[in-house]
């Protein structure tokens, strides 16, 4: 039995995502795409769907800078991840594992250079 394809990647309006562009960002819309006449890719036959077009607009930046903007932007759906609380736990965990390790070994190399 085939199954359906997602060409959305799950990501549907209102979601936070990550995108080819810095920042977090929240969808705006979705636009299905469809193979016309004269695409030059080969993505498919004339009708068959593929990565939907993802309109999004920054809520914050990559430093957590909210910002607030009525700008959008747009991204292949296969470029871009939805995320939720649980994803920027883990994120925020691993990072400041990733510092604290970071700031540990410089200590050493201090205490090292200092004795």
């Amino acid at each position: 039995m085939k199954t359906k394809q997602d060409f959305t990647n799950g990501i549907e309006v209102d979601d936070i995502i990550t995108s080819y562009n810095k920042g977090y960002h929240k969808v705006v819309a979705v636009h299905r795409r469809f193979v016309v006449e004269g695409d030059y890719d080969s993505k498919g036959e004339i009708g068959d769907e593929y990565n939907s077009l993802i309109e999004y607009r920054i809520v914050m930046d990559s430093k957590f800078n909210p910002k607030k903007t009525k700008r959008t932007n747009t991204c292949d759906s296969s470029y871009c991840k939805a995320i939720g609380s649980l994803d920027i736990k883990a994120e925020k965990k691993a990072k400041i594992k990733e510092v604290k390790e970071g700031y540990d070994a410089l200590i050493q190399i201090l205490y090292a250079a200092e004795y």
